[in-house]
């Protein structure tokens, strides 16, 4: 019922109820093993995060709502009943609101790109600047996956690969809500001829290479997904990058820093684009302290 929706998470094995409260808790969005979503506090919705462990109530004032995310990097409007609509964004430290033509309606984000809809017409934000990509039509439900970008005009579904725009579908039949991951695009066909349809976009880049590295790599630390290898991935495919405390005692080592190319080098869930090969390093440091798990505090008379 209203008021009492919960979030739960699925991790390929087991099932996790993330939220146990009298919250109406809506729209969840996901990006490795972050949650985002908007629920109802003191008559007002705020945006709520999860990163796996603990839950954080981003924002307490005016109403947020419908997140996106990616890796810890989540865009919402916040509806200000004394003023504009504002789109802003949170990157896991703090809060910024992102340059927005007027009449914003949709958004989606990848990494550090932002994709908006405003008036018809599409806008991709870079992190530092705006750049227009549609001029004519009425575009709406735009997605992106790197810097490519995916929405609908006249029914149909359009492509942008950061230089040039492509009509994937065509005729009479509708083709509606677009998604996009890497090189593959899906819609959906309602009518006649209804169903979900996919695309696979030929990028000419073929695959690249991601190396993943822990330091220090002599204590056997298994806490990252991915695990450390060498994996392949189609261009431009967005990759979810956690890392967590490694335990085994007597040692105890804590994440500390990424080095390559993520877009959140400091923070331990981060995504990497694959605009090229990519070698990363999960850099961790000695956590050891008195009173953790392996090292607890002396008990009983010490004298």
């Amino acid at each position: 019922p209203v008021g009492n929706r919960q979030i739960f998470f699925w991790d390929g094995n087991t099932t996790t109820q993330i939220t146990n409260d009298n919250r109406d808790n809506r729209a969840p969005v996901i990006s490795g093993t972050n949650v985002a979503w908007f629920a109802a506090v003191n008559g007002t919705f705020q945006i709520f995060f999860w990163d796996g462990d603990t839950i954080k109530q981003i924002t307490n004032q005016f109403d947020n709502i419908y997140p996106e995310i990616s890796g810890t990097n989540t865009i919402w409007r916040e509806v200000n009943n004394g003023g504009e609509d504002r789109l802003l964004l949170w990157d896991g430290n703090s809060i910024i609101q992102i340059p927005t033509p007027n009449g914003s309606t949709y958004y989606d984000i990848s990494g550090t790109n932002i994709i908006i809809g405003a008036g018809g017409q599409l806008y991709l934000w870079d992190g530092n600047d705006t750049k227009q990509i549609t001029y004519s039509g009425d575009n709406i439900n735009p997605a992106i996956s790197g810097t490519r970008v995916v929405w609908n005009q006249s029914n149909q579904v359009f492509f942008w690969d950061s230089n040039s725009i492509i009509q994937l579908t065509e005729g009479p039949n509708q083709a509606m809500i677009p998604a996009i991951s890497g090189t593959n695009v899906v819609w959906q066909q309602p009518g006649c001829d209804s169903g979900i349809y996919l695309a696979r976009i030929a990028s000419g880049e073929g695959t690249q290479t991601l190396t993943i590295r822990v330091d220090p790599n002599y204590i056997g630390i298994d806490t990252l997904v991915p695990h450390v290898g060498v994996y392949s991935h189609t261009y431009m495919w967005t990759v979810s990058l956690q890392a967590k405390r490694f335990v085994s005692c007597p040692d105890v080592y804590c994440f500390d820093h990424w080095e390559g190319g993520v877009t959140e080098p400091y923070s331990p869930s981060t995504v990497l684009v694959m605009d090229s090969d990519k070698a990363i390093t999960a850099v961790f440091v000695d956590g050891r302290q008195c009173g953790d798990e392996c090292h607890p505090y002396p008990s009983g008379d010490v004298n």
